[in-house]
């Protein structure tokens, strides 16, 4: 299932990146993000500390959520111009509420 995520590498990134799974499962996610998007002289480097927030469906009975992953980076792929995929281990995860600021980029991202 492909969803809207946020991605973030605090120590290397000074912003979020919006993007979207590619592949998740218990222990890995596999994030694509648009090259544009992405600082080009500051990538990660194999074994940064990131972060992935991945909305979750929609439910009529709960405000917007998310599933926050703290992932170490595996792996940093350009398969074309137009993606750029980085293959995460999961490490800890957790639930929250998406903040407005956070819903505008998802949907920035899924409307491009």
């Amino acid at each position: 299932m492909k969803l809207p995520c946020i991605l973030m590498f605090p120590g290397e990134w000074g912003a979020s990146v919006a993007g979207m799974t590619s592949n998740m499962h218990r222990d890995g996610v596999l994030v694509s993000c648009d090259p544009g998007d992405v600082e080009q002289d500051k990538l990660p480097r194999v074994g940064s500390k990131g972060r992935v927030q991945v909305e979750l469906p929609a439910n009529p009975s709960f405000s917007p959520k998310c599933i926050v992953c703290d992932t170490t980076l595996v792996r940093v792929h350009s398969p074309s111009e137009s993606e750029m995929l980085f293959a995460m281990r999961i490490g800890g995860v957790a639930f929250k509420d998406l903040s407005p600021e956070e819903i505008d980029l998802l949907a920035r991202k899924s409307a491009g």
